[in-house]
């Protein structure tokens, strides 16, 4: 199973430039930049600078949208990122949910989202493109670039073993639920003659280091309401037996009770429809929290899920993850050699001070 990082760009775009290359160094397998706009640096030129300062690791969008950025868009920002990172980069996409909320933006549909996707792979193959009675093509393509998108419900998981090069569910760590999540992929796969093998399975988890569950489990209640408003997310939510009040009944966070800036007053907000009881059960069901030895225990349960990529996030959305990116890749990489794919690469992995890669973003 191999591992990455989810890097916000909150953040002078030189320090996370640095901190992808640390993320290289650590032994991490691809480094994942969300997108936000009006919240967070530019995704694309984030991850320019994080391809260019790198030689090995992949470099993904994790996810932007063709809701928000026009098909034709995505496509020549995709196309100039794997001019610049060859073979490294992923163009991981979603409907936009989370996206255009603050504009406004309905997401895109189901329909919608496959014509698009379809779009911007043959826009990076050179392919001419119809747009009404116009036909257009994308100058200098080269070549393909794998799309990943997202998938919270059955028709999309569907679709994504239909059409994409990898999927990105949010369906917690638990192997039993992570494995029902890839048996949804079947319908698609069989629809386009397609097996297992050829779609990448990722799975995304919050990570939070802490001696003290208990204690800390209301840390996580803003990000329990997060994945519950999102997609299927109460669905999820119930089947893992979390019980959530009325989530239309909390006061408007900006941006959101999720990405809030004042996380402490998120919490207290949140702590309305969420107690401490079901964010311990998120906790344990959803995360990826606890001590580096609890942590390591759990990613043992996780490989045998038979999922291909695990990446982690942090909680807080406007603090680069210096330390969490060093106990993740801690717990992550001391399993047995054989156990790691890569395995030369994270055998031995250099530390260098973390703190040279603040003082580098610096310059």
């Amino acid at each position: 199973m191999r591992y990455g990082l989810a890097i916000p760009p909150c953040g002078d775009v030189r320090a996370i430039g640095a901190l992808a290359a640390h993320a290289e160094e650590l032994g991490y397998d691809a480094v994942w930049i969300p997108d936000a706009q009006l919240l967070w640096r530019d995704v694309f030129i984030t991850m320019a600078l994080a391809a260019s300062r790198t030689s090995r690791i992949r470099i993904a969008s994790g996810v932007s949208s063709t809701e928000t950025r026009h098909p034709t868009v995505v496509a020549s920002a995709a196309n100039t990122l794997n001019e610049i990172a060859p073979g490294r980069i992923i163009l991981g996409l979603g409907t936009g949910a989370g996206l255009g909320h603050l504009i406004g933006m309905s997401p895109t549909t189901r329909a919608v989202f496959r014509r698009d996707i379809t779009q911007v792979r043959a826009l990076l193959n050179g392919d001419w493109w119809d747009y009404d009675e116009r036909k257009a093509r994308l100058i200098g393509a080269h070549g393909t670039v794998p799309v990943y998108m997202t998938a919270g419900g059955p028709k999309m998981a569907a679709l994504a073993g239909e059409v994409a090069d990898g999927v990105i569910f949010s369906v917690g760590v638990t192997p039993e639920v992570m494995q029902a999540a890839i048996a949804l992929l079947k319908p698609g796969l069989q629809a386009a003659g397609r097996t297992r093998q050829d779609i990448e399975v990722v799975c995304t988890s919050f990570f939070h280091l802490t001696d003290d569950l208990e204690r800390d489990a209301a840390l996580f209640k803003p990000v329990c309401c997060l994945l519950a408003k999102a997609g299927a997310g109460q669905r999820v939510m119930a089947e893992a037996d979390i019980k959530i009040g009325d989530l239309s009944s909390l006061p408007p966070v900006y941006p959101s009770i999720g990405q809030a800036e004042d996380w402490d007053e998120a919490v207290r907000i949140a702590s309305r429809v969420i107690s401490d009881e079901a964010a311990m059960l998120f906790a344990q069901k959803f995360g990826l929290f606890g001590t580096i030895d609890e942590i390591a225990a759990k990613l043992a349960t996780i490989r045998t899920a038979g999922i291909d990529h695990l990446f982690v996030r942090p909680m807080a959305p406007y603090e680069l993850p210096y330390e969490a990116m060093e106990a993740f890749a801690e717990a992550a990489f001391r399993q047995p050699a054989e156990a790691v794919q890569g395995n030369a690469t994270h055998a031995v992995r250099a530390q260098p001070d973390p703190t040279t890669a603040r003082g580098d973003s610096q310059g």
